[in-house]
């Protein structure tokens, strides 16, 4: 919320409409320009969400129905879990 950038402002005024949105009420994340920590790469095509768990694994989503799950620290995918095509 503290982002005084307009078009972050206008993102976070108006989410896209029929989307479940959440939002930080506060930063969290450092500003860019800080040291990169690693880059996970794996997947066939665009990531659509990422959450990070509390013990340092990644775990992302993407539009190949893909789910991996990644140790943060060494860069290395831990498992992949693989999506049927519905409909």
């Amino acid at each position: 919320m503290s982002y005084s950038h307009p078009d972050i402002q206008h993102l976070l005024a108006a989410p896209p409409s029929g989307h479940i949105w959440l939002r930080p009420l506060h930063s969290v994340l450092p500003q860019a320009g800080g040291p990169l920590l690693q880059t996970l790469v794996g997947h066939g095509t665009w990531v659509r969400s990422v959450a990070v768990l509390p013990d340092g694994r990644v775990v992302s989503a993407s539009e190949d129905r893909t789910l991996k799950v990644w140790d943060v620290n060494s860069g290395h995918e831990l498992q992949t879990l693989k999506g049927i095509k519905v409909g």
